[in-house]
């Protein structure tokens, strides 16, 4: 029988989302705001489609994808149907919002953070935990664009928790946040971001959105060999150890997002759980508040 899903948000990633959906046989009823939007999603799949997610029918789970101000209250809303929810990263706009879902859900909401998917960060995982290379000493992960399609927040709400899944993934958990600096515009949006993270290993982080060259650089230090992704779409991983050959690794090239739809589908039909859970996303939102504390402190001082 074929899973029904309810899309929440209808904009660019929606989109994606729609799409990947109905190539995997799922009935999808959306919702969205606007009415061109909303004849634009039924001309491309969905079997239904409202103007409000208070509309939406008791289905098999729930994707959020509207803007990030928004998330905290359609997740509050749908929480009472009792259904799994895969909400777009980041999970809130606030800390105190997101502790709040971490107190008040129990493995009902889970978080879309799609580089946990990804195959090049996956395969690093895999090399970093094999040990045949030592230990991690250091983890450098670079994000810089120009401009970001979001209104409603920063680039450090946007950008930093893509890095910091990331580092999550590898290491397992995230390290302490050690210092961080950045600068913000007379609306206090953060544009540039830099961070460190850990000791043995250490984590730094650096993400812009006004920067004119696009970058996407995921670099891990062992104790024997370094490793390399440099772009979003490497067909593999660098390895260049401190003795021999350097190596190309292949990687998974199947997209990220069609991959964790598909694990969040199969969790709906018994299998296991998406990545990225509410206590994982606490460690990410924790960080990046503390981050952009630092930021505005020394903006401030």
């Amino acid at each position: 029988m074929n899973k029904k899903i309810g899309l929440v948000g209808y904009g660019r990633w929606g989109k994606n989302i729609l799409r990947d959906l109905v190539a995997l046989n799922v009935q999808v009823y959306a919702c969205e705001p606007i009415k061109s939007k909303r004849e634009d999603a039924q001309k491309n799949g969905a079997i239904e489609v409202f103007e409000n997610h208070n509309l939406l029918p008791v289905v098999d789970g729930y994707i959020i994808v509207t803007e990030t101000s928004n998330h905290y209250q359609v997740i509050l809303d749908l929480i009472k149907k009792n259904k799994p929810i895969y909400s777009e990263k980041p999970l809130t706009d606030s800390i105190v919002n997101t502790k709040h879902l971490v107190e008040i859900t129990e493995n009902q909401v889970f978080v879309m953070h799609k580089w946990r998917y990804h195959g090049g960060v996956q395969k690093i995982a895999e090399l970093v935990r094999g040990g045949d290379y030592g230990q991690p000493v250091h983890i450098d992960i670079e994000r810089k664009q120009y401009g970001i399609p979001h209104k409603d927040v920063d680039a450090s709400f946007i950008l930093t928790p893509h890095d910091l899944s990331i580092a999550l993934h590898i290491l397992g958990q995230l390290p302490v946040l050690n210092y961080a600096y950045g600068n913000s515009d007379e609306h206090s949006k953060i544009h540039y971001l830099n961070i460190l993270l850990g000791k043995n290993p250490t984590c730094k982080i650096e993400i812009s959105d006004r920067f004119v060259k696009s970058s996407r650089i995921i670099h891990v230090q062992l104790e024997k060999a370094s490793l390399c992704l440099t772009d979003a779409l490497a067909e593999n991983v660098i390895l260049k150890p401190l003795v021999g050959e350097e190596m190309l690794i292949e990687i998974d090239m199947e997209f990220p997002l069609l991959k964790e739809l598909k694990r969040f589908i199969g969790y709906l039909d018994g299998g296991p759980a998406p990545m990225s859970s509410l206590n994982e996303e606490l460690q990410v939102m924790n960080r990046l508040d503390e981050a952009r504390k630092w930021v505005f402190n020394q903006t401030n001082g």
